[in-house]
């Protein structure tokens, strides 16, 4: 992301700012998707599709970004994205470890 600022010719310091507002954003989500998905394990694969829509959506559009705020919020699409698929995609780990037998820091450590 720096290199493509610099390419925009907007201030570096403004990196920092959509980058850890980002990051908030999808750890934040993180939280009450992985509350509301151990209370309603049905939408599992649902949260991960979507997930990965917003990923899909953000990044290729990343390309056509010329201004702060339409990274800004590309940005934020994408670590939102990210929020909402990473807790119920653990939580499919944890299911296949525990059918198959396997321990989770086996199927966690493959994973990473």
């Amino acid at each position: 992301m720096g290199q493509y600022f610099l390419l925009l010719n907007i201030p570096i310091f403004y990196l920092g700012i959509v980058v850890g507002f980002s990051e908030f954003i999808g750890y934040f989500i993180r939280y009450f998707v992985g509350s509301f998905i151990d209370k309603f394990s049905s939408f599992r694969f649902l949260f991960i599709y979507l997930g990965y829509f917003f990923n899909l959506l953000s990044v290729p559009l990343l390309y056509f970004a010329n201004n702060f705020y339409f990274i800004l919020v590309l940005m934020f699409l994408e670590r939102f994205g990210k929020g909402l698929r990473i807790p119920p995609r653990d939580a499919v780990f944890s299911i296949v470890s525990n059918k198959c037998n396997i321990e989770s820091a086996k199927i966690f450590g493959i994973h990473h």
